[in-house]
């Protein structure tokens, strides 16, 4: 997960170290996709996304506090839900790297 840790403007000081401590539990906690370091195409690459699979856990939890945070402050987050996200290529317990469907039909 990517966290832009600048300075929302008008966060409250409590908020945005809160932002800073979560975007760093993250980058402990959650591994990040051994396929975004292979050698792979760099189109395939830009359009591979990244996906939790919907299990609760801290990760869902941090995330979804995450997403309120940015909104309150006006932040758009839009949130996409697939039964279907395409072509893995990348999987561990928590999440995917998928390529979409879509992007094979080209």
């Amino acid at each position: 997960m990517t966290f832009n840790k600048a300075l929302v403007v008008g966060m409250p000081l409590q908020e945005h170290i809160w932002y800073i401590n979560t975007a760093e539990w993250f980058d402990r906690n959650l591994d990040y996709p051994h396929c975004f370091y292979q050698p792979i195409f760099p189109h395939v690459q830009r359009k591979a996304k990244s996906w939790f699979k919907f299990t609760w856990t801290d990760f869902m939890a941090n995330s979804l506090a995450v997403v309120a945070l940015l909104r309150k402050h006006g932040i758009v987050v839009i949130t996409i839900l697939s039964d279907d996200p395409g072509e893995f290529i990348y999987e561990s317990s928590l999440q995917v790297v998928a390529l979409p469907r879509a992007y094979h039909e080209l």
